[in-house]
């Protein structure tokens, strides 16, 4: 499976969604599967973010 044509597809749709690679770009660990600390605070804060701009119910 390519992870990257996946969340191309994810990104294209109307939800809200996070792109995690671009969040953590550069903070990986050497076996490139585990982000760093400084990765996961990244990928946290657009997380935080995201939900945070995100419009609530009406």
């Amino acid at each position: 499976m390519n992870l990257d044509s996946v969340a191309e597809l994810l990104l294209a749709e109307p939800e809200v969604t996070v792109d995690t690679p671009a969040a953590a770009h550069g903070h990986w660990e050497e076996d490139g599967v585990h982000l760093t600390p400084a990765g996961q605070q990244r990928v946290a804060a657009a997380v935080l973010d995201a939900l945070a701009t995100e419009p609530g119910p009406p």
